[in-house]
């Protein structure tokens, strides 16, 4: 299943929206600029296979965000994009927040 999940959103078959389905527990702070959400699991297995197909997931896009993790958790923070000449977070930063969500429902 999430291989087929990591399929559809390398090749953009995935719909993205921003609303409380997905946004769902990302934080936008403004100093410095950065979205984050902590993710909880019920296993270190679980953790581990949410990191795994993040990382994956990441090499695919070249796009990486900052990771820490524990046993049953990982924290993500998403800096705005290397593109992003203002240094804000933006659209395509709302969108990887998003596919991230996806990730860790599936």
């Amino acid at each position: 299943m999430i291989y087929k999940l990591f399929i559809q959103l390398i090749h953009g078959v995935v719909a993205f929206r921003k609303d409380n389905f997905f946004m769902e527990g990302w934080k936008q702070k403004k100093r410095p600029e950065c979205l984050e959400k902590r993710f909880e699991f019920e296993s270190y297995e679980k953790t581990r296979d949410f990191l795994d197909a993040l990382g994956d997931f990441s090499e695919k896009v070249s796009r990486f965000p900052d990771i820490s993790f524990g046993k049953t958790y990982a924290n993500i923070t998403i800096r705005p994009s290397e593109n992003n000449e203002k240094e804000e977070i933006s659209k395509v930063d709302h969108e990887f927040a998003t596919q991230i969500d996806l990730l860790f429902k599936h």
